[in-house]
């Protein structure tokens, strides 16, 4: 039997718990890690002063790293006072800075406005703004706003026109045109065709957005893709038309009806208003757009072009499909029950529903179809169309002629 079990047996014969040890304070444990030090067994130690090897061990490592943090000259932070007193001088550094902030605040005059003294404190004095705005209860957005609006409005190299002269010119253009609900492309086109202002998107979308003169724009979700997806927009004019009809309601004559034609490369349009919409009606601008180009009405006269239009009852008449095939117009309709395939001519009526029927209620057929020529001849010579480089639909068709004949 060992030692060991021999103290275990005698301590268990004696009633006395063997996990209870005695206290020790700081001075036994020093005098027993000199002990160590000195160079007795670790061992022999242990069973002289009843302590676990490793319990020793760790006082031994203790105090030789306390010692080492002593020779490095760091005192420790352990001690209550030292942390009292180290507490004691911040509150004493935040009560300072406290009073002086309300000092500051105080001699001020004027009607109480928290976030502007805040601001000027903070400015003055260095003070942190956290703090400042603490106090005072002013909420620090507010005080970051009131300093973004000091600064300059556009940051960097001053420009040949000031941001309120161009806003004024914008509001000129505004005025000046035609038409409603323009954006700010458009906006920077009239401004570099009628002003000769050179300006980016983005300065005028800026102004637009911070004077409240952007226009409403339709929620647009996503769709999923179509068989039909690509585009129907040809290379040159006189290769595709579309036409398509809506209706208006007058005054005096009730519904009439509003037929067109539009070359879908130029955007160009024609019109005509009817009481009655019938195959007859449908085929007036047809004639117009060919007269308008070709000068005539003869048999293959516009040959080489395609008129798409959708499954009406007017466009699927003998009638209407004998007299486009007598012109030398190809049939090209758009597929059943999707209209987006017809999509620039239903495009323009909804320019001509915002822009016309939708502006202004006429009384009479002769009121309407008045209103509506008038919207066709500026349409076709001042509206700005993008995919043409702002180029009105005029210009686009005669700039295309002029280098077909060049």
């Amino acid at each position: 039997m060992t030692l060991m079990s021999v103290n275990n047996h005698d301590e268990q014969g004696t009633g006395r718990d063997p996990r209870s040890q005695p206290r020790w304070s700081a001075g036994k444990k020093t005098d027993a890690v000199l002990r160590l030090l000195r160079g007795e067994s670790l061992e022999e130690l242990s069973r002289e002063l009843k302590v676990e090897a490793h319990r020793l061990a760790a006082w031994r490592d203790d105090f030789l790293a306390a010692g080492k943090q002593g020779l490095k000259g760091q005192r420790s932070d352990r001690s209550p006072d030292d942390r009292s007193l180290r507490q004691a001088e911040r509150k004493i550094g935040q009560l300072t800075m406290e009073n002086e902030i309300l000092r500051a605040a105080a001699e001020k005059r004027g009607p109480p406005d928290p976030a502007g003294e805040a601001a000027q404190i903070a400015m003055n004095s260095q003070l942190p703004v956290a703090v400042v705005c603490r106090v005072l209860g002013a909420p620090r957005s507010t005080l970051y706003a009131r300093r973004h609006a000091q600064q300059p409005i556009r940051p960097g190299p001053a420009t040949s026109i000031s941001d309120g002269e161009l806003l004024e010119l914008i509001r000129q253009v505004l005025l000046a045109s035609p038409f409603a609900g323009e954006g700010y492309r458009k906006v920077r086109a009239r401004l570099r065709r009628e002003h000769g202002v050179q300006v980016s998107g983005k300065r005028v979308l800026r102004l637009l957005r911070l004077a409240g003169l952007l226009a409403p724009q339709r929620a647009r979700g996503r769709r999923k893709p179509r068989p039909h997806d690509g585009t129907i927009i040809p290379q040159a004019p006189n290769r595709r038309w579309g036409t398509d009809a809506t209706m208006a309601w007058t005054r005096v004559d009730g519904w009439v009806w509003v037929f067109a034609v539009v070359d879908h490369y130029t955007a160009e349009a024609w019109a005509h208003v009817a009481k009655v919409g019938d195959r007859f009606a449908a085929l007036q601008p047809v004639y117009d757009a060919v007269i308008d180009r070709w000068g005539r009405l003869a048999a293959d006269v516009a040959r080489g072009v395609q008129l798409r239009h959708d499954w009406g009852p007017q466009y699927r008449s003998g009638h209407f499909l004998g007299s486009i095939a007598w012109l030398g117009i190809a049939d090209d309709a758009a597929f059943v029950g999707e209209p987006e395939t017809n999509g620039c001519a239903e495009r323009w009526i909804r320019t001509l529903k915002e822009q016309c029927l939708w502006v202004e209620l006429h009384d009479s057929v002769d009121q309407f179809r008045q209103a509506v020529a008038g919207f066709v001849q500026s349409y076709n010579a001042k509206w700005l169309i993008g995919r043409l480089g702002h180029r009105t639909p005029k210009e686009a068709y005669q700039d295309a002629h002029a280098t077909t004949a060049a």
